[in-house]
């Protein structure tokens, strides 16, 4: 199950435009340009991917901005009180992130892992699955 975490309060801790991927930075300006020029990479990035370019990541974000998606992000924010830090919350999900963000959006969609009273505390929301299915013994 998903729930709504707020798309700046998340970008601030992994900010898609300082280019996790490759080196070198871009910004929504550029996301908006691919998207006026009808550049738009429909192929995912993934484990099986070689390395992108800036210009396809600037690409990938914008066909997110225009065609939308319908997985939710995936954030692990780690169990600092057992030493367990993450530097990059963001496991899956950083160019709809990016998306969100040249959106405008308010909320993503996003599956949470780690310390909930944690997430609780950077996110502002209640991030426990409340929606269990029983199962009949």
């Amino acid at each position: 199950m998903a729930v709504n975490l707020p798309v700046r309060k998340l970008a601030k801790l992994c900010n898609p435009f300082s280019n996790p991927w490759t080196t070198g930075r871009f910004s929504a300006p550029d996301v908006r340009r691919a998207l006026a020029e009808g550049r738009l990479r429909s192929e995912a990035f993934g484990m099986a991917t070689v390395e992108w370019t800036l210009t396809e990541h600037i690409e990938r974000i914008a066909f997110l901005v225009h065609y939308g998606w319908s997985e939710a992000v995936a954030v692990d924010v780690g169990v600092p009180s057992l030493g367990c830090v993450v530097n990059w919350p963001l496991t899956d999900g950083n160019h709809r992130l990016g998306a969100a963000l040249v959106r405008g959006d308010d909320v993503i969609a996003a599956s949470v892992a780690g310390d909930i009273d944690y997430a609780f505390r950077l996110f502002g929301v209640d991030v426990r699955e409340s929606d269990f299915e029983t199962v009949p013994a």
